[in-house]
């Protein structure tokens, strides 16, 4: 019997000592079987694009071998200090435009803010449209104390193929800063 792999598995008889006769078709069947492993698995540094070992080794490989493929991953990251403003402004280095296939992204959007009082309000914008908002309110605090507040928000969006500008806008009521030099750079990524 030739062997069936690795489209199938084989089955071999379970041959006894001193019972059955050994005839040469049950060692070649097993030695086709080995023959067939060795193909499958390949030889180190294969060049056969079905091996385990081109697949799984070669740089050239792709999905599902060695380089899988990810959805795109986009980062912009603020590590100036700002202030903000008394209207919605772009946030300093928090924008990405790039061209997109039709994907579900998740973006992500995280900042220490520092703030002695007041409110502050800050929101994703996808190609000019607001996708989420989120605000802070720091009262109560005298004598000069202040607070460092982290702001993290992230949705699931639905991009169509082509290009788009994700970026991030705020503004505050008592000029919040976002001191990337004291407490941590700001961060959105698309991916």
């Amino acid at each position: 019997m030739a062997t069936v792999f690795p489209t199938g598995l084989d089955s071999f008889a379970t041959l006894i000592d001193n019972v059955d006769t050994v005839e040469a078709k049950h060692p070649n069947d097993r030695a086709d079987a080995i023959e067939a492993l060795e193909a499958k698995i390949g030889v180190n540094n294969s060049i056969v694009s079905n091996s385990l070992d081109y697949l799984i080794k070669s740089s050239n490989s792709i999905d599902p071998g060695h380089l899988h493929s990810v959805k795109n991953f986009y980062q912009a990251k603020g590590i100036t200090n700002i202030i903000s403003g008394g209207t919605f402004a772009d946030m300093t280095d928090m924008s990405i435009t790039q061209i997109f296939p039709e994907i579900d992204t998740w973006i992500t959007f995280s900042a220490p803010i520092y703030t002695i009082a007041g409110s502050g309000y800050f929101r994703i914008m996808v190609d000019g449209d607001e996708k989420t908002m989120t605000s802070l309110v720091i009262s109560g605090l005298t004598g000069g104390y202040s607070r460092v507040i982290p702001v993290f928000m992230q949705i699931k969006e639905t991009l169509s193929a082509g290009s788009h500008t994700i970026k991030v806008q705020w503004y505050s009521n008592n000029s919040m800063q976002q001191a990337a030099s004291l407490y941590g750079d700001r961060i959105l990524i698309v991916r």
